[in-house]
């Protein structure tokens, strides 16, 4: 028996914050140092791009500022690698069909 007391069922933990709050305090937890390498740097910001990403799509009360943090983060990625990024290297969101599509189905 898991610990929720429910047979079978195992709570599952999202991958990414869920509400606008909790990714701005796991932004400021994971945030490089200073000095950190420019690889470091633009993995941090994929990682947000990523995550306001995913955010957009469960906090319907943010949806709006998610998405324009998505694009925030791909713009730093851009200035650090003087390349561009691609909006659906990120994609997620919902199918014709209303499932919702990660780049891993």
């Amino acid at each position: 028996m898991s610990g929720n007391g429910k047979r079978g069922s195992a709570a599952k933990t999202p991958l990414y914050p869920v509400k606008l709050r909790d990714a701005q305090m796991d932004i400021f937890a994971r945030m490089p140092g200073r000095n950190a390498p420019v690889e470091t740097w633009v993995e941090f910001h994929r990682h947000n791009a990523r995550m306001f990403k995913s955010m957009s799509e469960t906090d319907p009360d943010h949806k709006w500022e998610a998405l324009a943090n998505h694009g925030i983060q791909l713009r730093c990625v851009e200035r650090l690698t003087k390349r561009p990024e691609w909006k659906n290297d990120y994609s997620t969101g919902e199918t014709e069909s209303g499932e919702v599509s990660t780049p891993e189905n």
